[in-house]
């Protein structure tokens, strides 16, 4: 069930025609920077401090996906590894991006330079990487996060399937408790303003319930996950069977100019079971992809992020308020960061648009403020 009650959609109508709010905070989460530390060199690890422990949750993140990756190498474990890189580069690639609005590329940051080779390694169409690399204002930048979308995570994905397991836990019994708060303030904010007679008081009510959407923003999308499905199926393509891997590690181990004989004994196996397989469509299937394997075992069968559509992965209370924050206060940059990305460039155009609006309010605020002054009496005496 919902935390935020249907009743709160009446502001719809008024809250789409601001044109007074000074509501000036928007709240950063999940994918934002922790300090500008690309351009900062990394203190040394203390005498007798072991490395691990000095490494930040992200370096660990990423030492836990490569392995995952080395050991197998799935579209699940690609895009474990993405996420991981991707928070890295995040977190401390951009600089101070969210504060200029501004970022140029590439990094000058060897780690930084490291990691984002990693990631277009791995998946050379990545939008944070290629960002990084060209900078947030390039063509390519914001080619790479044309196809992106947001989806809701669904509770019943299993945890094979997830492309985080923090999506899995879910908020903190805290953090629910804090957005059902959020949410019985905004409905006293709703009567408040159907009771106001006012404008002003409409305004503050108007302000008041912007600046409660921002935070309950914060608090429903702190986790968020990328993740690739195939645009045909909506799943992962299929893995390749283990009989099949088998076979094609097996005649990868021979040397090519050895190998012909094996080749051939494995071909008239196969052959022989397609003949006996009949109508099974999965029987055949399997077969003829042992005859492919056994044919052309060189061929890379890496997974890859190419033709995948990608999403953003967010809990469902994130997805609600995303929504309808983007209907009822269009303005507000926070419900297109978090769609998008905090360092995506749709983020920084919303914020850019926020900053020259409150500017034009809080000039048309001094205006009004200055022609509501009384005019000063004559400063001419009489004799």
């Amino acid at each position: 069930m919902s935390l935020f009650h249907p009743s709160l959609l009446v502001l719809a109508t008024l809250l789409s025609a601001i044109s007074q709010s000074v509501y000036a905070q928007v709240t950063p989460t999940a994918d934002t920077p922790k300090s500008n530390t690309a351009t900062q060199a990394k203190p040394a690890t203390p005498a007798g401090l072991d490395l691990r422990e000095a490494l930040s949750v992200s370096d660990l993140k990423i030492e836990m996906a490569e392995s995952s990756w080395k050991i197998k190498q799935t579209l699940q474990t690609l895009v474990e590894l993405a996420n991981a890189l991707e928070k890295y580069l995040n977190e401390n690639c951009f600089g101070d991006m969210l504060r200029t609005l501004s970022y140029e590329g590439p990094p000058t940051n060897p780690d930084c330079i490291a990691r984002m080779e990693q990631l277009l390694d791995i998946y050379p169409e990545n939008p944070v990487a290629i960002c990084l690399r060209d900078g947030i204002a390039a063509q390519s930048c914001s080619d790479a996060y044309r196809g992106q979308s947001m989806k809701q995570f669904s509770p019943s994905t299993s945890l094979e399937e997830s492309p985080d397991a923090a999506l899995r836990v879910g908020l903190s019994a805290a953090d629910v408790d804090k957005l059902r708060a959020i949410n019985e303030t905004l409905g006293n904010v709703n009567k408040d303003y159907q009771q106001s007679s006012s404008d002003n008081d409409k305004q503050k009510h108007m302000d008041d319930a912007m600046h409660l959407y921002d935070q309950a923003m914060s608090i429903a999308c702190k986790v968020v996950a990328v993740q690739l499905e195939d645009p045909s199926t909506g799943k992962s393509p299929e893995k390749e069977d283990s009989a099949v891997r088998e076979i094609r590690e097996k005649l990868l181990k021979i040397p090519p100019t050895l190998r012909a004989d094996y080749q051939n004994r494995l071909m008239t196996e196969a052959e022989e079971e397609l003949a006996k397989a009949k109508k099974d469509p999965y029987k055949i299937r399997l077969i003829q992809q042992k005859i492919a394997a056994i044919s052309n075992p060189e061929v890379d069968t890496r997974p890859t992020a190419a033709g995948k559509i990608r999403y953003r992965v967010v809990l469902p209370d994130c997805y609600e308020l995303v929504g309808k924050a983007s209907i009822l206060v269009p303005k507000l940059p926070s419900a297109t960061c978090h769609r998008d990305g905090w360092q995506s460039p749709q983020c920084m155009a919303a914020v850019k648009k926020w900053n020259d609006y409150r500017a034009k309010i809080a000039e048309q605020k001094r205006r009004s403020e200055k022609r509501a002054q009384p005019t000063p009496g004559s400063q001419i005496s009489s004799f």
